[in-house]
């Protein structure tokens, strides 16, 4: 075999070959964990929370381009007043972010 021909073949040989890096790994959208410990989860989930601090950090990601449900989402978690659910609720976030 002459010199071309093994270059032609190793160059078909490699383009040939299937391209598994093409594809982007898919991903989760990721999760921003809200505590709030002295209200309810009702007022601090989803995309219009009433609590004026939480929708306050949404609308400056909003304005920085980030889109609620496609690039982020949140995730309340409330201690509604009490607070020896605290540790708990900062326990179960923590490694349900890790678990992840």
């Amino acid at each position: 075999m002459d010199r071309r021909a093994f270059i032609g073949s190793l160059g078909l040989g490699v383009l040939a070959r299937p391209h598994d890096s093409d594809a982007q790994p898919a991903r989760g959208v990721p999760r921003i964990g809200i505590l709030s410990f002295a209200g309810t989860a009702a007022e601090i989930i989803g995309p219009n929370p009433s609590r004026p601090p939480i929708k306050a950090l949404l609308r400056g990601l909003q304005e920085l381009g980030y889109v609620y449900g496609r690039d982020f989402v949140t995730e309340p978690r409330a201690g509604e007043g009490r607070p020896e659910r605290w540790p708990a609720l900062v326990a179960r976030s923590w490694s349900g972010s890790r678990s992840r």
